[in-house]
């Protein structure tokens, strides 16, 4: 489980329903700096990226966020656009209310 899972928690008490979608690009064929299929979200802090392999056992990873590299491995894609949205929807919230918690 990544790092995301630690705010998931935080994120469900927090009215995520406030916080636009991130919004994902088309598939992208893999590059010298991303070594695997992926997918890019832009959000005011920064680019995510989720990259899929799919002959590894956990085949999805959250390979970056705004505020740092590698951010954990899923089941699916689904699964990690949920924990990319959960993280952008803390970081936003926890803007707007100066650290206090809804």
């Amino acid at each position: 489980m990544g790092k995301g899972a630690k705010l998931i928690g935080e994120a469900e008490r927090l009215n995520c329903d406030q916080v636009k979608q991130l919004e994902w690009s088309a598939p992208k064929p893999k590059s010298l700096a991303i070594p695997a299929e992926h997918i890019e979200a832009e959000s005011p802090f920064g680019k995510f990226t989720i990259s899929w392999r799919p002959w590894r056992s956990v085949p999805v990873c959250l390979e970056k966020t705004p505020w740092g590299g590698w951010h954990g491995v899923y089941d699916s894609i689904e699964k990690a656009k949920e924990a990319a949205q959960e993280a952008y929807c803390f970081r936003v919230l926890y803007c707007l209310k100066d650290g206090e918690r809804r």
